[in-house]
């Protein structure tokens, strides 16, 4: 669908995978070079609403009281008209979904999994102001999550074009589990992509890699980057690194074996 194609977003739109991207990863574009991808680099994947496992991933750490939501209504569902055109049936049953959540969060709103079922929901459909702030009280219920920081940076880095607000919930994501790399990646990615700027995001790969050593991703990202930046032999050292790696397939180890040539050939005189 429009976003979750390209998503930036983890569970819960990355992990729970999402939970809708609940609770897991944050989806990678690949370990392929930059110049061979042919999808941009943000939000995480998706969630089923029958996912029992637990709605917190830094632990069973909520706040004791929950706040009063102040956001978008519920069940309220803004989404984007060619993403709707794609699957009509799909938006009238997420219409419904959203209608009965509302019901069980008006009687108890300290239900993560919920919310991040209406994040996803809403992001699915392109209704990225809903999204952000099913997320924004998920930061607030549920601070010991990554996740939700996670996709909230996403949707605000790429979607909602507030890469002020992105940065802080980036860093959060990173704190609360730094030895996930995927949070390594989307960070380094956003300040190249969004930010323009390339020293930040080798140091958020760098960063990465010294706690997730070898990460096939952070490294052609890495080599992507020092390419873009003129540093030929840092991107070839980069990318041989990554072609090591035992989890790599053919297909990718093929694509960065060419992409390494491309970069022999420009050191020679």
């Amino acid at each position: 669908m429009v976003s979750l194609a390209r998503s930036h977003l983890v569970g819960l739109v990355v992990v729970g995978m999402i939970i809708f991207a609940g609770l897991l990863l944050v989806e990678s574009r690949g370990t392929i070079p930059r110049e061979l991808e042919t999808t941009p680099s943000p939000l995480p994947m998706s969630a089923s609403p029958n996912d029992n496992r637990p709605a917190i991933g830094g632990g069973e750490r909520m706040v004791p009281t929950a706040p009063l939501y102040r956001g978008l209504p519920v069940s309220q569902l803004d989404g984007n008209p060619k993403a709707i055109a794609q699957v009509p049936d799909r938006y009238q049953e997420a219409k419904a979904e959203l209608a009965r959540i509302a019901v069980a969060l008006a009687e108890n709103s300290r239900q993560p999994p919920l919310w991040m079922r209406v994040a996803y929901l809403k992001h699915f459909f392109g209704d990225e102001p809903g999204a952000a702030d099913a997320y924004e009280y998920l930061n607030a219920i549920a601070p010991g999550d990554p996740i939700p920081f996670y996709n909230l940076a996403a949707i605000y880095g790429y979607y909602l074009k507030r890469p002020e607000k992105a940065i802080p919930k980036y860093r959060a994501a990173i704190e609360l589990d730094p030895a996930t790399a995927e949070y390594y990646y989307g960070f380094g990615n956003f300040w190249r992509e969004v930010m323009q700027e390339p020293a930040a995001a080798e140091a958020t790969f760098l960063q990465g890699l010294s706690r997730v050593p070898d990460f096939p991703p952070l490294l052609t990202a890495l080599g992507s980057l020092y390419a873009e930046m003129g540093e030929i032999a840092k991107a070839i050292a980069s990318y041989e690194r990554a072609f090591s790696h035992p989890s790599l397939g053919s297909g990718e180890r093929a694509a960065i074996e060419a992409e390494v040539e491309r970069l022999k050939q420009r050191l020679s005189p």
